[in-house]
């Protein structure tokens, strides 16, 4: 059971992912596999087009049709996998994907506040306590925070370890 989770709380799923070779519907809103995704955007269907990512699949492979990709689904296997976070960051910054980024999997409670300042908008969870622990409204409060998100505008002396290289310790 996977439940879908956005900054202002839980919300139904309208996208359908599409597993191994089952046949891709002529409307509605679904997610592919890296491999599916060119036979997905040359159907001429009705409806959105997402792309789901393993942690070893390349961002680069699907650079080329960003333009055409509503959504982008990256997995995370392991609580202790972050390889999607960096691919988020990728998007974004290198990118400039604005479309909707989906982390899937296993995803605990300490790494919600992560995934949205790397990018994320949504998160489809499995692990049953950090499901529990968001229907509940629950969060993990980070008073200090060193590196800087996606769309934070970033100027000299934000960053406390700039300060530090700078020799500036007093102010660290």
């Amino acid at each position: 059971m996977r439940t879908l989770f956005d900054q202002s709380g839980e919300r139904a799923d309208d996208w359908l992912r599409i597993e191994g070779e089952q046949p891709v519907p002529a409307t509605g809103n679904v997610i592919v596999s890296l491999d599916r995704i060119a036979e997905a955007l040359a159907a001429g269907r009705n409806g959105q087009i997402g792309v789901h990512l393993d942690p070893l699949d390349e961002v680069a492979q699907i650079a080329d049709h960003l333009d055409h990709i509503a959504l982008i689904s990256l997995d995370f296997p392991s609580f202790a996998n972050g390889t999607s976070y960096s691919k988020a960051r990728w998007l974004r910054d290198r990118h400039g994907f604005t479309g909707t980024l989906r982390a899937t999997g296993d995803i605990r409670i300490d790494q919600v506040l992560f995934f949205y300042r790397c990018g994320f908008d949504e998160l489809l969870v499995s692990h049953e306590p950090t499901i529990a622990a968001l229907k509940s409204g629950k969060s993990v409060a980070i008073d200090h925070l060193y590196q800087p998100a996606i769309g934070a505008e970033v100027q000299a002396g934000q960053r406390p370890w700039q300060r530090r290289w700078a020799g500036n310790l007093e102010d660290a």
